[in-house]
């Protein structure tokens, strides 16, 4: 069943959002008459689409065990929740662009590409998982990464559907606990790299601090609070517990940094870091200070308007459609790591 949740495309620009690095579990499929996005959030698989500007359709075609609420209004609210639509974009983009004339020009020099930018809502335990993935990585790559541990240790879902007919939900912390045994092994031969000890290493450190309930604790700390707490974990550098904050504990003014942003902040922001050739750990902190102190509360949602008109790809996620792929040009995903494909 076709469900409809109003929001404009100036609130929500869904093919960027979904597909710009904050969220690894969507992809775009060419359907006969619309662009639809397929994925997973808040234990549902979803499709999404726009048949006009005002709102987007949707239907969930699948409900995992832990699902919470089954009618429309508990599935509106779920994406409500996801997208964070509260808050008010358009009026933080008319701050911002009165503010900054860089992002004034950013933004209208782009079009709708730029419309409509803002972070999505991760539950802490995928974002913690999902950024351990993406250092030193690309978004091709992270994507595969993170479908591969949801395939490993998620809960499978059978769909009979023209795209694929198999889904998995994201693992809880008790299911990743299930596969420490083999963890590092499996997650080797499946091509994860150094990646792999460090979820491996991940999953027991989070569960000796006190597991979900800890992880839930930090987010109504501040944020340098979360972040000390987060560097405990292996895997968990400055940058990604700075992602981690931003994504998944609503620590909305935290600008993770990042080579993208630090050539952005040289170049327009802050020219006194031109010649500096690695970012420092007082320059990360003073990087962040500047943003939160010029942008405000909401920094690192600004930050990701400026982090997408930089991405060279930053909407050519794999398109699937009447027998045609369209491929990223990102660098090719070994056989190893490839998630199952969609049926053509």
């Amino acid at each position: 069943m076709t469900s409809f949740l109003p929001c404009t495309s100036r609130e929500l620009n869904l093919d960027t959002v979904l597909l710009n690095g904050q969220s690894f579990r969507w992809q775009k499929i060419d359907e006969e008459s619309k662009s639809t996005l397929i994925g997973v959030t808040r234990n549902r698989v979803w499709k999404l689409w726009r048949e006009n500007s005002e709102g987007i359709n949707f239907e969930v075609i699948g409900r995992f065990s832990r699902a919470k609420g089954a009618s429309t209004s508990d599935d509106v609210e779920a994406l409500r929740d996801f997208f964070q639509l509260s808050i008010n974009v358009q009026q933080l983009y008319e701050t911002w662009s009165n503010k900054d004339k860089h992002f004034a020009n950013i933004v209208k020099s782009n079009g709708t590409l730029l419309e409509g930018i803002r972070i999505l809502r991760l539950e802490p335990l995928e974002a913690l998982f999902t950024f351990i993935c993406t250092a030193n990585n690309n978004i091709k790559r992270i994507t595969a990464m993170v479908n591969r541990l949801c395939k490993e240790y998620g809960e499978i879902l059978e769909i009979k559907d023209d795209v694929s007919s198999t889904y998995y939900d994201f693992p809880t912390l008790e299911q990743l606990r299930h596969g420490l045994a083999n963890m590092e092994a499996t997650l080797r031969e499946a091509g994860f790299g150094y990646r792999a000890a460090y979820i491996t290493e991940a999953v027991r450190k989070l569960s000796e601090l006190g597991g979900d309930e800890w992880l839930h604790s930090l987010i109504s700390e501040p944020y340098d609070a979360t972040k000390k707490k987060l560097v405990q974990i292996p895997g968990v550098g400055p940058k990604v517990a700075d992602c981690i904050c931003l994504m998944g504990f609503q620590k909305h003014a935290v600008v993770p940094i990042d080579t993208h942003v630090f050539q952005i902040t040289a170049s327009v922001y802050m020219p006194q870091l031109r010649t500096k050739k690695s970012v420092t750990k007082a320059m990360h902190e003073e990087i962040g200070r500047y943003y939160e102190e010029y942008f405000g509360s909401y920094a690192g949602w600004a930050h990701s308007v400026l982090f997408s008109a930089q991405l060279k790809h930053f909407n050519a996620e794999t398109t699937v459609g009447k027998g045609k792929t369209k491929k990223a040009t990102e660098e090719t995903i070994s056989e190893k790591m490839a998630v199952k494909k969609p049926r053509k």
